[in-house]
Formats: structure tokens, C-alpha cells, sequence
């Protein structure tokens, strides 16, 4: 492992302040000395760095007129040295630099995260130009060069201690397209290899952000993980569905957090949030920005996401080179200015990382899962994921390939067709469920086998429509957009739910010795996918899933989450979050048997007082309990 389970580390993706990508050619020692003191006064603990390809490994082939490669020199034209280095293509200045880089990094007590192959950058793709236009995931030539790159480059500075883990690249599944998966698990598993055998001390990191499915994207979770010791997490509001709320409310504060969850579990590796940033200039003002950070990373220390690194240090705004002066970029994504004064949010991140060593506790207990959630659909499955997290439960996320693991309780969330599970793993999750387990299921056009016996209610006819659906529950009204009407009846299922003209929509039904629930709408896609539907009372038919969970603390106001940790079955954490901009006033009822020890917080507005919690807009707090009911045991000691 990189990280130690229940820590979070913080850190920053960096290039130069003053050169950014030109900063090994443009080598101002100086300026990276002034860089990293400046990351370390404010609380770095690790840094993604990028040794920039074409410099490193400047390579060109030289050809006869028939096209055929006669030698490889230096894209200068000098002949290469007969050295490890040389040999491999690597330029000898360059790798002094390197060096000398990392000593600065050992002398402010900083890791490296090494990105070896750094040809990916900023919606740009540079490689040496021997490489250029070669396909660099397949072509011999192409495979021949990353390997001695790999090979010279690792076993050179792997005698640097401030290296903490290696890496491909940056974004490596970015350098050019792929027609199939087996490529990709093959590269990854060729360019890993060459780095475990060069440097079989440190953990090797796969490519971000594999998708949970075999269909439409080539870099799969389970082919990564193989490869790998640990994946990670980048992600950006501005790309994907976190941009439809603002940035520092609950959406997009728990992101990067279940995102992360998501790829943990289903690799069965470390993951860890790599990357995030956010575009300033049209979504959030510097104070704001600073307060959705700080509620971050609360969320990422709640949730066991080990490492939180931004990208990226530095703004990069008074760059006039590629890539930065192309259309796409954005460079305001800095919690430093380019002279090193900080933005605000680069003080929470100090701030917090200070809370952090404060507490009387080094590690925070995982919080332990109460479901399974088995989606194909990251958007999907998120979603499930912060709707359990506002009823203080915690899913465990599944692919439909997997081997079904027990639970209590299975949910599978706006499933469409089949939901990519076989007719075998259908039929094993059924017989759980006939033998005591809950099944929670909203249909998405879902034809899986035996429905109607197994939901105890059918679809009579289904249209495209376009309405709201008023869902009447006992004790609330769930009001969603409805994208498809899907006339129902039961068939032996209590209905529980109607709509406004008296349709059924959700049911419980009896199934042997379980329980099964069926939403008729396909309430995460619709989450998900619309802004504001956060606010709804969506988490409230996940409390009918979770209404027998045992909770230390208990609060009334659904953003304002509370998760258990327990250090021993007497002694117990519950960390509040905030997740939301406005403040929180709320109830607070403690377990009876529980008694509050101790309360944390980085945010001196916060109160508690008996059964009363207040919390101001994006903040958290620890609260401490032991059980007066069981013995003493060894726990965190004030």
C-alpha cells in the first residue's frame, strides 16, 4: 500500500511555477527550492510530478531513403552515449536534474508520485520525436523505447528516497486510441512490469479512472487492477454530471469521495482521488472554493479515500506556450498564484491537514458497509452511494461480473435490459434474497427474467412522456421528473407509493424468507442526471432500506451526514459533515447507551449542546462516544 488506511494524505499535482511543462529546459533550481517551501508551509505531504517525455528521452530516427531506420541519435543529431542512459535514449542533463529535483523534495519532506512517461498533458500529446505519429501502445518500435525509458530512468532514481510510488504516465490511456481492451491490459501489464523489475520496492499505480464496464470504453477496472498495486481518481465538475449543482454543495463534495469508493471496491485495490480540480473562472469565487475544499476533505477522511492531491499547485494563466495558449486549457485551476501567494483554499487545505494531526487519534476506523450496490454505471452507482451516505449507511459497490458477495441488503439501482448480470448471477442474487436477504430495485426498460414473481408486481404498458410523478408515500411525497411512464399493478405486493392519479409506483413484496422493494421509476438516472434533484426526498426511500440500522448520532437535516466509526465496540467516532454551503441546525439524538466524550472541529462556529448540533456552511465535526453499558477498552486516549 501507498497510504495508510484511516489517513489522509495531501498534496498537489506540480509543474514550475515560472515554466510549468518548459521547467526541465527553462531548470531554475531556485524557483522549484521557492515552490516546494511554499508547498510545505502549507501542509504537502505528496507531490505527482512529470519528468516531460520529449526532454527526457529527445530521440529521433535517422533513415535511408527507402524509409528504413538506420540509427537513433539525439534529436540534436549527437550520436547516443554508450551508457544505460544513453542507450536508452535519455538525456544525461535531464536526469541530473531529475535528481536534483528530488533532493529538494527529500529536503521539504515531500513524497513523489513519478509519472514516468509523461507524453499526455493538458489536452496535448507530446512525445520524443522518433515516436510521433507511431501508434504507442502497439508498434514495436514504440514499445522498444518506453521499455529502455522505464528500465535506465527507474533504476537510476530509485536510490532517491523521496520517490514514493511510480507511475506510467500521466493519463496514459490518453495517448492514442484503442480498438481492444487486450491492448490495453497488455500495455499496462508490459510497461508495469518494466518497473517492478527495475524497482521491485515501490507500489506501481495504474491509469485513472478505468471504466466499470466491457462495452464501450477499452481500459477496464479488473484488466488495471491486475497490473497494478493501486488506481486513482480524476475528477473534474466541469466534464461530467457535478457541474449541474453548484460546487460546494452535496453533489460535488462527495464526488470524488464515492467515485473513489466505487473504483476501491471494485478493484479490490488501493485508490486514492489523484487529480481533482475545478474551472474558477465560470463556477465558484476564491472563498467559496475554499470552503467547498475544506468540506472535500472532511468527505474524503470520512470516507477512507487515503489521498487528496489538487490539480494543480500553481495557476498558470501567464503561460504563452503549448499547451496552454490552445482553446481548451484552463489555467486558473491553482490554490497558489503563479508568485506563490495562496489562494484561500490553499490555507483550508493547511488547515485541515493541521486538525487532522491535532486529533487524539492518528487513524479514523473505516466505516463499515451496509449494502451492496451492483451497477455497471458510475453515474448510477454514485448516486445510490450518497443517497446511503444521507442515511449514515455506506454501500459496498459490486460490478455485474463480479462473484456475488453476501450482504444483508442488495440494491440494484435504475437497472436498464438485463444491467450486465448473467442469467447465473441473477439467479444466485434471487436465491439470497429468497433465503433473507432485501433487494431494492428501480427499473430503467429493465427485462430481467422472473420479475413479476419475484417483485410480486408487473408493468401493464410503458410511454415516453414527459411529466412530473408525485410519489405519495405514508410519511412523504418524492416528486421527480418522469421520462417514461410505466403503467403498473400488483400481483401480490403491497403498494406503497402512489402517484398523483393513483398509479402504483413502489412496492414491498414477500419473497421466501426476504424482502424485495421496486421503484417503477428509475430514480438514480433521474438524480443523477437533472440539477437540484439532491434537494428532493430521493434519500428518503433509501431510509425505508436502512430503517434498521443501528446509529451513534442521528441528525434531521439530510445533508448534514453522520457516519460511524468504531474504534472498539464500546468506543466510536461519528464524523458530521455539512454538505451543503448554508449553515445546519439540527437535532442530534445519541444511541441510548452512548455517551459523548469528546467533540472536533475546525471550525470554531461550531456547537454542540445536548441534543442541539450547529454547523456552519461546509464544515465538519468529531464526535467522540463510548458505550456505558460495556467494559473499558483500549481506544484513542485524550
Amino acid at each position: 500500500m501507498i497510504f495508510e488506511t484511516g489517513t489522509l494524505n495531501i498534496g498537489f499535482n506540480y509543474w514550475e511555477s515560472k515554466h510549468a511543462v518548459d521547467m526541465w529546459r527553462c531548470w531554475d533550481p531556485k524557483t522549484i527550492e521557492q515552490d516546494f517551501a511554499a508547498m510545505e508551509t502549507y501542509g504537502t505531504q505528496w507531490v505527482r510530478c512529470f519528468p516531460w517525455w520529449p526532454d527526457f528521452q529527445p530521440i529521433r530516427f535517422l533513415r535511408c531513403p527507402s524509409k528504413q531506420i538506420v540509427e537513433t541519435r539525439f534529436a540534436d543529431g549527437n550520436k547516443l552515449p554508450d551508457t544505460e542512459a544513453g542507450r536508452a535514449g535519455l538525456d544525461e542533463v535531464m536526469l541530473t536534474r531529475f535528481e536534483t529535483f528530488c533532493k529538494i523534495a527529500e529536503k521539504h519532506h515531500i513524497k513523489l508520485i513519478v509519472c514516468l512517461l509523461t507524453g499526455q498533458m493538458t489536452f496535448g500529446l507530446f512525445v520524443p520525436p522518433a515516436l510521433d505519429g507511431l501508434d504507442l501502445y502497439t508498434d514495436p518500435r514504440a514499445l522498444k523505447w518506453e521499455g529502455l525509458f522505464i528500465q535506465a530512468f527507474v533504476r537510476r532514481m530509485k536510490k532517491q528516497p523521496a520517490i514514493g510510488a511510480w507511475e506510467s504516465g500521466n493519463e496514459t490511456s490518453c495517448l492514442g486510441p484503442l480498438a481492444f481492451s487486450e491492448t490495453a491490459a497488455f500495455w499496462m501489464n508490459y510497461i508495469n512490469t518494466f518497473i517492478r523489475q527495475a524497482d521491485p520496492e515501490r507500489p506501481v499505480i495504474g491509469i485513472n479512472d478505468p471504466t466499470i464496464s466491457n462495452v464501450t470504453v477499452n481500459w477496464h477496472i479488473q484488466d488495471i487492477a491486475e497490473a497494478s498495486d493501486a488506481l486513482t481518481v480524476h475528477p473534474y465538475p466541469m466534464f461530467d454530471r457535478a457541474n449541474l449543482d453548484e460546487y460546494n454543495e452535496l453533489r460535488n463534495v462527495l464526488d470524488a469521495v464515492v467515485r473513489n469508493q466505487i473504483m476501491e471496491d471494485i478493484s479490490g485495490k488501493e485508490s486514492f482521488i489523484e487529480e481533482t480540480g475545478v474551472r474558477r473562472a465560470t463556477t465558484v469565487d476564491a472563498d467559496s472554493l475554499a470552503a467547498a475544499v475544506r468540506n472535500i476533505l472532511w468527505n474524503a477522511w470520512a470516507g477512507n479515500s487515503h489521498a487528496f492531491l489538487w490539480w494543480c499547485a500553481f495557476d498558470q494563466s501567464h503561460l504563452d506556450i503549448a499547451p496552454y495558449d490552445w482553446p481548451q486549457p484552463t489555467l486558473e485551476l491553482g490554490l497558489f498564484r503563479a508568485d506563490r501567494t495562496p489562494h484561500p483554499a490553499a490555507e483550508a487545505m493547511r488547515d485541515f491537514g493541521a486538525f487532522l494531526k491535532k486529533l487524539p487519534f492518528r487513524e479514523l476506523p473505516v466505516q463499515q458497509s451496509d449494502a451492496i450496490c451492483i451497477s455497471s454505471d458510475p453515474e448510477i452507482a454514485k448516486t445510490a452511494g450518497i443517497l446511503a451516505l444521507m442515511n449514515g449507511a455506506k454501500l459496498k459497490f459490486q460490478a455485474p461480473s463480479q462473484k456475488l458477495q453476501d450482504a444483508p441488503i442488495y440494491l440494484l439501482p435504475s437497472i436498464k435490459g438485463r444491467g450486465d448480470l448473467s442469467t447465473g448471477a441473477w439467479r444466485e442474487l434471487m436465491e439470497k434474497v429468497h433465503e433473507g436477504a432485501t433487494l431494492y430495485l428501480s427499473l430503467w426498460d429493465c427485462f430481467l427474467s422472473d420479475l413479476p414473481e419475484l417483485c410480486g408486481a408487473e408493468i401493464v404498458s410503458e410511454s415516453k412522456v414527459s411529466d412530473e410523478a408525485n410519489c405519495r408515500f405514508s410519511e412523504f411525497i418524492l416528486k421527480l421528473p418522469r421520462p417514461s411512464f410505466r403503467r403498473m399493478k400488483s400481483i401480490g405486493a403491497d403498494i406503497l407509493a402512489s402517484d398523483q392519479h393513483g398509479n402504483p409506483v413502489f412496492f414491498q413484496h414477500r419473497y421466501g424468507k426476504g424482502m424485495v422493494y421496486t421503484f417503477a421509476l428509475e430514480m438514480e438516472e433521474i438524480i443523477s442526471s437533472r440539477a437540484g434533484m439532491y434537494r428532493s426526498n430521493g434519500w428518503m426511500v433509501y431510509q425505508m432500506l436502512f430503517a434498521k440500522k443501528r446509529r451513534l448520532c442521528t441528525t434531521t437535516v439530510p445533508h448534514l451526514l453522520a457516519t460511524d466509526h468504531y474504534f472498539a465496540a464500546d468506543h466510536a467516532v461519528t464524523v458530521l459533515r455539512n454538505c451543503s454551503a448554508a449553515p445546519a441546525e439540527s437535532i442530534c439524538t445519541i444511541a441510548s447507551g452512548w455517551k459523548v466524550t469528546a467533540v472536533y472541529s475546525d471550525c470554531s462556529e461550531f456547537e454542540f449542546k445536548k441534543d442541539h448540533v450547529y454547523l456552519p456552511g461546509n464544515g465538519g465535526a468529531v464526535i467522540e462516544l463510548k458505550n456505558q453499558k460495556h467494559k473499558k477498552t483500549k481506544g484513542c486516549q485524550k
